[in-house]
């Protein structure tokens, strides 16, 4: 029994490994993803003033056996910011927008400001990554990767600037009608894997109550 999950274990670990890699072997533009694999969720995406959904959240570190996990759920106002509240295993929101990050824990909160360009690079990336704005990530990252055998897509990004490589080495977003799950990988080496549930999409503008949230 231990050599059969042992060897189930390591054909996984070699199928995820030879598709990240055959991702990355695939350069690509974001004019090719907009008219190819991406063409019906960026139509979907570009009709929505939101996206809401509730999301899973892993954190693999190399010294931790086993990964932290959260789930909640995320709002994403476009060109405003994103509100990323966590759930489980304790509450936590993070308010993201262009005046900086909003963080409040057990009622009280502390704000950071958006002006350091590390910062304002993660906040691009943020929202470009939860909205699908790949002419966006183009201008941040090299992009690569395409349509998967299954009619999934994915993506590869891989940043261009030294300041958003200090937090994110490269990144792969996959999905096939939507976006349903990003991976992060550090500098270091550490990575973040999150899937996205009940993903919905809402034409109608937000509403004052949802903007003076984010500040505005």
């Amino acid at each position: 029994m231990t050599s059969t999950r042992t060897t189930l274990l390591a054909v996984c670990a070699l199928t995820m490994l030879a598709a990240r890699a055959d991702v990355f072997d695939r350069p690509t533009t974001a004019d090719a993803l907009l008219a190819g694999p991406l063409a019906a969720p960026a139509k979907q995406i570009a009709d929505a003033q939101s996206i809401r959904g509730r999301f899973v959240f892993k954190r693999y570190l190399a010294d931790i056996p086993k990964p932290l996990e959260s789930s909640g759920e995320y709002v994403v106002l476009k060109g405003i910011g994103i509100d990323w509240h966590t759930l489980a295993p304790f509450d936590s929101e993070s308010i993201v927008s262009g005046n900086g990050v909003t963080q409040i824990d057990e009622g009280a909160a502390r704000r950071t400001d958006a002006d350091a360009p590390a910062m304002q690079a993660v906040i691009r990336m943020l929202s470009a990554l939860l909205s699908l704005d790949v002419a966006a990530l183009s201008s941040t990252f090299e992009l690569f990767g395409g349509t998967a055998a299954d009619g999934r897509w994915q993506i590869g990004l891989r940043p261009r600037a030294q300041d958003l490589a200090t937090f994110v080495r490269e990144a792969t977003i996959a999905g096939a009608a939507q976006i349903d799950a990003v991976s992060l990988r550090d500098a270091n080496g550490d990575r973040t894997e999150i899937e996205f549930h009940d993903v919905a999409y809402d034409a109608a503008p937000p509403s004052p109550a949802e903007r003076a949230r984010f500040g505005e």
